[in-house]
Order: structure tokens, then sequence, then C-alpha cells
């Protein structure tokens, strides 16, 4: 928030004047200053993952998969 703050104080455009990526979606970033770019880790494989593991009642060890979704702050 304090870069775009900033951004906004110095008249900068976000995705031609300087570029933004912020970690983990959400839906406030998906439509603040028409989208910020994330790295996000997939929520919902997640709690497949784990919603199985107390299931099974096992403990698991396992990378959950991220993705870029690109918007306009980039």
């Amino acid at each position: 928030m304090a870069l775009i703050k900033m951004a906004r104080k110095k008249k900068l455009k976000l995705g031609k004047d300087i570029g933004l990526i912020s970690y983990n979606d959400t839906g406030v970033k998906e439509i603040l200053e028409n989208g910020i770019t994330v790295i996000s880790t997939d929520f919902e494989a997640m709690g497949k993952t784990v919603a199985q593991a107390i299931i099974d009642d096992k403990q698991i060890v396992k990378r959950n998969p991220t993705k870029v979704i690109k918007r306009l702050s980039l």
C-alpha cells in the first residue's frame, strides 16, 4: 500500500512508470489500481491436500503449487 500511495503522490502510473508484484492473491488485489500482479499459492489445492490428510489421518510434506497472476500493475 505504501508503494501505491507513493506512486499516486508522484503521479506515477502502475504498469507504465513502475511495476508492482505482490505475494498471495486477494479480492482487493484483483481490483485495486486496476489489478495488482501477484505470485500466489494455490489455496484451493492447499485446502484439498489438507482435507485429504485429515481424512486419511496422515502427516504429509508436500510443496504446494504457486502461480503468477499477471495484471495491469506489471
